[in-house]
């Protein structure tokens, strides 16, 4: 049987465990959607697309839309690793995680 410290301490490192798979998988899709977006560019200059993206006026709005996509994932990294510092001191601050003297 378990103590209450040790069932404590394992709720704590699934949290932990959690917060770091999505900040990784967060990341990895940052850098997936920032090669994508590349290699869609260079197919717009290289090929000489980007008067056809002027004429069906989506360019403008398809540039905004990726810096906002690209710098809310950047954003939610951030939070994500700010939660996962608050979840850290959690471990600290738990009174089942204090001894008695």
């Amino acid at each position: 049987m378990s103590t209450s410290w040790e069932m404590s301490k394992g709720k704590y490192r699934e949290l932990l465990n959690g917060l770091d798979n999505l900040i990784a998988s967060a990341g990895d899709l940052i850098v997936h959607y920032e090669q994508d977006n590349m290699e869609f560019a260079y197919i717009i200059y290289e090929k000489e697309l980007l008067e056809l993206m002027k004429k069906s006026q989506f360019i403008d709005e398809y540039e905004r839309e990726f810096a906002y996509l690209y710098y809310s994932l950047h954003g939610q990294v951030e939070r994500l690793k700010r939660y996962r510092e608050i979840v850290q001191l959690m471990v600290l601050k738990d009174p089942v995680n204090i001894p008695e003297n």
